[in-house]
């Protein structure tokens, strides 16, 4: 191998450096990071509830439930204090 196999022009460098930036900012972003989680949640539960009506429902039921007894937590906690 020579020297000349190593060098690298400015715009390849330019879009390596643009490429090693976007990938960082990808992986600190949280708030887009929680988007795009939310986005395929979404479309996960839409799918299923095409093909299976009633386990979206009972997801939505249970769902509905565990937030309940969140909240029922948290009123009981404060009110005893």
């Amino acid at each position: 191998m020579s020297g000349d196999d190593f060098r690298v022009t400015p715009e390849q460098a330019r879009r390596e450096l643009a490429e090693a930036l976007n990938a960082i900012e990808d992986k600190i972003n949280v708030p887009k990071r929680v988007g795009r989680a939310t986005d395929r949640a979404r479309r996960r539960f839409a799918a299923l509830a095409d093909e299976k009506p009633a386990a979206a429902v009972a997801g939505i039921v249970g769902v509905a439930g565990l937030v309940g007894v969140g909240v029922w937590a948290v009123v009981r906690s404060v009110a005893s204090r």
